[in-house]
């Protein structure tokens, strides 16, 4: 029997980090979040072509056909666009969504290529900061995902995936978050199981929680971060560490 989708471009994704130093000479310290993606995209076309798979970007995904409860709305109350980062699909009709955040912390400046010319002391990476808000948005594609399981028969699973170098995320471990923080059902502590659980704001009466709506998510998740080296860098700036959940 055919391995299903979604382990085929798990396994792909998993491969693509552990390679990626030495072998591909791919920089992990990518300059923003659109460029991780494409390295990703060109990474897995290719491999499709050995899994039996291929890829799509930036998949629409008519909010108004899905299923459940969809709490995202513009000023106006309509349903927000959705917009998958890419969609796996293969010969027997099977899709797997993936969602990809890029989160980082400003590391001293490096010395790098520019148009292939040497240049020194180079700002790559910027403070991104507002980690509640990232925490936010994992959950939410998570949650985005599993709608889209629910209405759409032909999608298997689906895949969140976030890369980071910020320790707030991270580092900690399950317990180490004060319970009383506002962002404290979004955090994303090593460790940390979910369960169908509730994901909303502490303080419901904040601005967060007003222009951050809470959800429910179905499934059963348990937070994991693999750490990944940055090549070409020195080992000071070796923090970057991924987490993927198959939802």
């Amino acid at each position: 029997m055919t391995q299903k989708l979604v382990k085929r471009v798990a396994a792909d994704i998993e491969s693509y980090f552990e390679r990626m130093g030495v072998e591909l000479g791919f920089n992990i310290m990518f300059s923003n979040e659109m460029q991780m993606k494409m390295q990703l995209l060109h990474f897995l076309n290719k491999e499709g072509m050995e899994h039996n798979y291929c890829l799509l970007p930036e998949y629409r995904v008519p909010t108004d056909r899905l299923k459940g409860d969809y709490p995202w709305h513009n000023r106006y109350g309509v349903p927000q666009d959705m917009y998958i980062d890419l969609v796996a699909y293969d010969d027997e009709n099977k899709y797997v969504p993936i969602e990809i955040k890029y989160r980082t912390r400003s590391v001293e400046s490096i010395d790098m290529l520019v148009f292939g010319q040497p240049e020194k002391s180079i700002n790559l990476l910027c403070d991104q900061g507002a980690q509640n808000l990232g925490m936010y948005g994992f959950w939410k594609d998570v949650r985005r995902i599993e709608l889209i399981h629910e209405t759409f028969h032909n999608v298997e699973n689906g895949i969140v995936l976030f890369l980071t170098n910020d320790p707030v995320y991270c580092t900690r471990k399950e317990g180490a978050v004060d319970k009383n923080v506002n962002y404290y059902a979004f955090r994303m502590t090593e460790g940390r199981k979910v369960d169908g659980d509730e994901m909303k704001w502490k303080r419901e009466d904040s601005d967060m929680a007003a222009k951050y709506p809470g959800f429910k998510l179905d499934g059963k998740y348990t937070v994991k971060w693999t750490d990944v080296e940055a090549h070409s860098t020195p080992r000071s700036r070796r923090d970057f560490s991924y987490c993927m959940l198959i939802v």
